[in-house]
C-alpha cells in the first residue's frame, strides 16, 4: 500500500460528503424516507502527521414499522468504511 498523499480541507470535505453519500445511499436499500423519523450521520475525520482518522457513526430513529435493525445500521458502517477504503486507495494515495 503506498502513502498517503498530504491532504487538504478540500479532500477532507470531499471524504466527508462522499460519507454522507454513501450512508445515505445505503440507508436507502433498508428504509424508505417514510419510514425514517430522524437521522444524523456523525463524521468525524481528522488528519495529522501523514495519518487519517476516520469515525462514523449513524443515529437513525425509525417508525415502528420499520423493519431496521442495530446489526443492519452496523453492517452499512462496516460497508461504507469498505468504500472509503477503495475511494482512499484510488484519489488520496501517491
Amino acid at each position: 500500500m503506498s502513502k498517503l498523499k498530504e491532504l487538504s480541507q478540500d479532500d477532507l470535505d470531499n471524504i466527508t460528503n462522499f460519507l454522507s453519500n454513501i450512508v445515505e445511499r445505503k440507508l436507502s436499500n433498508y428504509v424508505t424516507s417514510k419510514e425514517v423519523i430522524n437521522q444524523n450521520i456523525i463524521t468525524d475525520i481528522s488528519y495529522e502527521n501523514g495519518q487519517l482518522d476516520v469515525d462514523l457513526d449513524i443515529d437513525i430513529d425509525v417508525d415502528a414499522l420499520s423493519n431496521l435493525s442495530q446489526d443492519d445500521v452496523q453492517r452499512i458502517i462496516d460497508e461504507v468504511y469498505e468504500e472509503l477504503d477503495v475511494c482512499i486507495d484510488e484519489n488520496y494515495r501517491q
